[in-house]
């Protein structure tokens, strides 16, 4: 599964009508609903604002033509999500009829056409599971940890007090690697799981 890391929005312009595709990474239901409604007040001269969205690692899917012909929006922006393997991800597309009618394949390759196109800008993520480390180092070493470390580790807190306390977690290396570099001698506590976001290179 994949992430979209931030929002996108992007305007195509077919046969004179504008469709205007917003993606968003989301969190929550609710999330997805204050956005769904402010995009409706933003868009309220719109004659269409269709959506789908997949969340909570794909148990949730909904798609909406919202008055476009049944099939011919909602769906075919669900399956792009679907093809690039997104989750937690919602799109909107809304649509500015220009006066010429497209037919019910027209609408399929328009709204497709939307989604598939803003997300050639997106930034696409996976999330991986990352050990946190909680660091206790002399300020005598400091320099040395932050040149052993730099480039290979997400720093999440430090404070200082008698000792420097440092938590973070290692994009590359490792804690095993690390302690070598003080002999063996690295003063750490192994602390919790976390997910992050990566972007896929």
């Amino acid at each position: 599964m994949y992430y979209l890391l931030d929002s996108i929005e992007k305007e195509i312009v077919i046969d004179k009508s504008r469709f205007i595709c917003q993606l968003h990474p989301v969190n929550s239901l609710e999330e997805i609903e204050a956005i769904l409604a402010s995009t409706r007040k933003k868009h309220r001269e719109a004659n269409h604002n269709c959506y789908a969205y997949i969340y909570d690692r794909k148990r949730l899917m909904k798609a909406s033509d919202d008055g476009e012909p049944q099939k011919t929006a909602g769906i075919p922006m669900l399956e792009v999500l679907k093809h690039h393997d997104l989750t937690d991800v919602l799109v909107i597309v809304t649509r500015y009829f220009g006066g010429i009618k497209l037919g019910a394949g027209g609408l399929v390759r328009a709204y497709t056409n939307a989604v598939t196109n803003a997300l050639s800008f997106g930034q696409i993520a996976i999330k991986h599971q990352r050990q946190v480390y909680e660091i206790t180092i002399s300020y005598a070493s400091y320099d040395t940890f932050l040149y052993q470390t730099r480039d290979k580790v997400t720093l999440l807190d430090q404070i200082f007090a008698e000792n420097i306390t440092v938590r973070l977690y290692f994009n590359d290396s490792s804690i095993v690697e690390l302690n070598n570099h003080f002999n063996g001698k690295l003063d750490y506590i192994e602390k919790e799981i976390i997910e992050v976001l990566e972007p896929l290179k």
